[in-house]
């Protein structure tokens, strides 16, 4: 998948899964019987959409309204667009509530949800600092301390008041901006996911730039196995990862980062400080929903493997793994007995 400043569609910020051509997890398995597959450009990322199924025509139709409605949820959250919903609540939510879709509502309703489970580790108000940072300025250069300082006192999602009866969201204090990068393009994979089930596919994966959820299982019964990249090896895999009805997601501090005067500044941002965390070099982290992988993935990265791996050990139906800083590797006891090893030492 707060915390980034990128995600999704370039129209929405979010875990930046876009800096490089190689995506944080790739689908091993799957190839075989009638294999009907589209790629298409959403998001800011590629958007990767395979079904196994016996009936091409009925799942070339299916994929084409999952990607249209992925589109279509994309223009409602982005903070790229002035005109989508997610910017209307920023320009108008502190004077008055904003009436939005649901979908939208759902998104920051877990959102919120995320930031109580992670005691603020993730933050969909993030972009009231992280709109500061800029990731594609050349020179690189870092944003004034003092506005940062000045900046995080605003991020707090307790001033996102939610009314479900009337479904607005309205913002406390002045100047809170809500950035749904870390939690919206996993749930947006959700809702196409949703939709491939409503149109009767049984065997699908769903992969937009490394969100991922694999649904059924591959040819002859056999679960689905997605590669993990190493997070500082273009070339080896750091793990395999079996999926049936499971979402992945990686957040990775390669994904997306400036260098000012030989130090790496990558796109997560601590939204307790409004500056890049820095206690793990990647985080995985399975669970039922992508959304919710999409928003633990951030926050675990954020609260480094510590107090990370603890948090996914509380949560039911949530498995993770972690590089730290320094390379060294951390799993979740479930991860421990379901995993391929890693092909090489970190």
């Amino acid at each position: 998948m707060n915390p980034p400043v990128d995600h999704a569609l370039q129209p929405l910020p979010t875990t930046g899964k876009t800096q490089r051509p190689l995506l944080n997890a790739s689908l091993l398995a799957g190839e075989g019987g009638r294999r009907v597959e589209r790629v298409v450009g959403l998001m800011g990322t590629e958007i990767r959409i395979l079904v196994l199924e016996e009936d091409p025509l009925a799942a070339e139709t299916a994929i084409a309204a999952a990607i249209a409605e992925m589109a279509r949820l994309e223009a409602m959250m982005t903070d790229w667009r002035d005109d989508s919903q997610l910017m209307a609540i920023n320009r108008d939510g502190f004077r008055r509530p904003v009436r939005v879709d649901q979908e939208l509502f759902d998104v920051i309703r877990d959102g919120i949800q995320a930031g109580h489970d992670s005691d603020g580790a993730f933050d969909i108000t993030w972009r009231s600092a992280g709109r500061l940072w800029d990731f594609k300025a050349w020179p690189p250069r870092l944003p004034d301390p003092a506005a940062i300082a000045q900046a995080v006192r605003r991020v707090d999602f307790r001033q996102v008041q939610l009314d479900p009866a009337a479904r607005t969201v309205r913002l406390l204090a002045h100047d809170v901006h809500i950035g749904l990068g870390g939690i919206a393009k996993g749930a947006i994979v959700d809702h196409a996911v949703a939709l491939l089930k409503r149109r009767g596919l049984r065997r699908f994966v769903v992969n937009a730039g490394g969100d991922i959820y694999a649904n059924g299982r591959n040819d002859g019964g056999r679960l689905w196995w997605v590669a993990i990249r190493h997070p500082r090896d273009l070339v080896e895999n750091l793990a395999v990862l079996p999926l049936a009805n499971l979402a992945v997601v990686t957040s990775g501090d390669y994904e997306r980062y400036i260098t000012v005067d030989g130090r790496m500044y990558c796109h997560i941002l601590d939204p307790r400080t409004g500056w890049p965390a820095r206690g793990c070099q990647s985080v995985t982290v399975m669970a039922e929903t992508t959304g919710r992988a999409d928003a633990l993935a951030t926050a675990i990265f954020v609260l480094g493997p510590g107090q990370g791996l603890a948090l996914a050990e509380r949560l039911p139906q949530v498995e993770a793994m972690l590089v730290d800083a320094d390379g060294g590797l951390h799993l979740t006891t479930g991860l421990q007995r379901g995993m391929r090893t890693p092909t090489k030492q970190i």
